[in-house]
Order: C-alpha cells, then structure tokens, then sequence
C-alpha cells in the first residue's frame, strides 16, 4: 500500500509525471495512469485498488497486481 501523494512523487522521480505540471494537472495525469488498471477502468482483475479514506487516498497492489509485477521484474 502506498499514499497516492507518496506515488505521485515516485512517478514524477522516474519522469512519467511531469515535475513542472500544476497541482491539479499532476493529479490528473496521475488519474489517467491509475484508472486503466484500476476497478474505475472497468478491469475484472484489476492490478490496483484505490481506496479513498476522507481526503487521503492509497494505492493497493492486488493479487493479480502482485502477479503481473513478479512477471516484470524477474
């Protein structure tokens, strides 16, 4: 599980986030990389939940996530 905030800064350290986009342009963009993957984008097996607690939001790795990620980096 990770803070979206927190996910956010590690996309833009690896230059899939533009540093320089406003606050609200960086959520964006951050929406459109977690969407795809996500229940929102209408996957039966997402790769990742977002769960939203008040203001805060985390990213959770699913299982089929865990799986797709172990295929990658091996």
């Amino acid at each position: 599980m990770m803070k979206k905030n927190k996910l956010q800064e590690q996309l833009q350290g690896v230059g899939l986030v533009d540093k320089n986009l406003s606050g609200a342009a960086s959520h964006s963009r951050l929406k459109g990389l977690l969407n795809p993957i996500s229940i929102a984008g209408g996957l039966d097996n997402p790769l990742v939940e977002v769960e939203h607690t008040g203001r805060q939001s985390n990213v959770i790795l699913t299982t089929q996530g865990e799986s797709t990620l172990k295929i990658f980096v091996e």
